[in-house]
């Protein structure tokens, strides 16, 4: 049912009979019924949220999702611009489609550590967001999901990042520094396109490795392809290496050039 829009009962008997507050059947909620508060509360029992329920409800300023909500929706609260703080279920195992698209008030956001999928322009052109922290269990970035996240300097990946979707950063003017990890699967291009003040991108493996990565869009085909900016790639060395190269090695948790 989550699949339906919100829009999908309006219309109908049962939406007339229903009072003021949010529109709940079968554990799936379809919206809100009349004036919506700037502080939203959604009940306990909720295990669904239609598609588009809350997409461009301007006053709504703060939401509290409850635990059992594992799924968060194509564009349920995209375009919300003065959302500014989004409390998510500490179950949740994904965010689709454009779910918080051009929330252009959203400074921050904490994902749950069971997070495994942000899916494709998720959190495109939130141009606020400043604080990103990515949860361990991560596995799966879409496409330009922080793409247009202007206020971004720092990006750290989890260990189990598996793919990191094509212009999934792109356009992040402030992103200064990344870490890739060594468990990328599949990187899609030009992830980090038109990201002018991206000096460094530390990946935690080897050339060869970065080499079969980038091969699999064939970055080398074209001499003037920018796909991570102007960036210097550096690769993990815990040992002082003998060859000449850019290398780098963590010191109390910072990335640091050899």
């Amino acid at each position: 049912m989550e699949s339906l829009g919100a829009d999908v009962l309006e219309d109908t008997a049962w939406f007339d009979a229903q009072p003021d507050g949010v529109l709940v059947a079968d554990g799936c909620l379809f919206g809100y019924k009349g004036e919506i508060p700037e502080k939203l509360f959604i009940p306990d029992g909720v295990k669904h949220i239609a598609t588009s329920a809350f997409f461009k409800e301007e006053t709504l300023n703060e939401v509290y999702i409850p635990d059992g909500v594992k799924f968060i929706g194509s564009l349920i609260f995209s375009s919300c611009r003065s959302l500014t703080y989004v409390r998510l279920p500490a179950d949740l195992t994904e965010i689709s489609t454009n779910a918080f698209s051009s929330c252009v008030g959203l400074t921050r956001i904490e994902l749950p550590s069971s997070l495994k999928v942000i899916g494709d322009s998720a959190f495109k052109s939130c141009s606020s967001l400043a604080d990103l922290n990515l949860p361990d269990g991560l596995e799966e970035i879409g496409s330009n999901a922080f793409s247009g996240c202007v206020a971004l300097k720092k990006v750290v990946f989890t260990k189990n990042l598996k793919t990191l979707g094509e212009g999934s950063f792109w356009g992040c003017s402030d992103l200064e520094e990344v870490v890739i990890p060594s468990s990328l699967e599949v990187l899609g291009s030009d992830p980090f396109k038109s990201c002018p003040l991206l000096e460094s991108i530390f990946f935690e493996g080897d050339e060869t490795r970065w080499r079969q990565l980038t091969e699999q869009e064939e970055y080398n085909s074209d001499p003037d392809r920018k796909s991570f900016s102007d960036a210097t790639i550096y690769f993990y060395s815990e040992q002082k290496p003998v060859s000449e190269g850019n290398f780098w090695r963590y010191s109390d948790g910072v990335a640091v050039v050899r």
